[in-house]
């Protein structure tokens, strides 16, 4: 067989090899956190890996410091879930704020550090939860959503004479 002829499959088998062993594994990650901490979370991506952030109300808006390295997307079907992708094989660093429909911000760091990791840390999912409390926690009411107001007021007559004392004397336990 001529070597000319073999030479072009050698070598594209040679760099087949070559792909299949440069490729990058990772550390796959599944995180919960409580929603009430008022920290700001760090969030490892990496190219190539899609990124899930389930919170535990809907999303109103969402900033990115910086979209020419990362990818944020957001869906009204999944009004509880927010996607981060990093767009760039280099070292990356942004935040990302996400606040939601009840007023409540959540702030993030994203980092891609899959250029110097051998196996990097990837998020595939952060989970904020509701933090765990014996308190009922109140329900933030948007101001334009309550109709009516009415202040109370006791009328000036009662404030003047708020019991007649006969009254009191008959409120007191008679002794014998």
């Amino acid at each position: 067989m001529n070597v000319s002829k073999l030479t072009p499959v050698f070598l594209s088998l040679l760099s087949v090899a070559t792909v299949c062993n440069a490729q990058v594994m990772v550390n796959p990650q599944v995180r919960t956190k409580a929603a009430a901490d008022g920290k700001v979370t760090v969030v490892d991506v990496a190219p190539h890996f899609v990124t899930a952030i389930r919170l535990p109300e809907p999303v109103n808006s969402i900033a990115l410091g910086d979209p020419a390295l990362f990818q944020v997307e957001h869906s009204e079907r999944e009004p509880e879930l927010v996607l981060v992708k990093a767009l760039t094989e280099r070292n990356a660093e942004t935040n990302l704020l996400i606040s939601s429909t009840r007023g409540r911000q959540f702030s993030l760091v994203l980092v891609n550090r899959s250029s110097v990791a051998i196996s990097p840390q990837v998020d595939f999912l952060l989970q904020y939860k509701p933090a765990a409390s014996f308190l009922v926690e109140p329900q933030i009411v948007p101001f334009p959503l309550i109709g009516q107001t009415t202040p109370i007021t006791k009328s000036l007559a009662a404030l003047q004479n708020p019991m007649p004392i006969n009254s009191r004397r008959s409120l007191q336990p008679h002794s014998r």
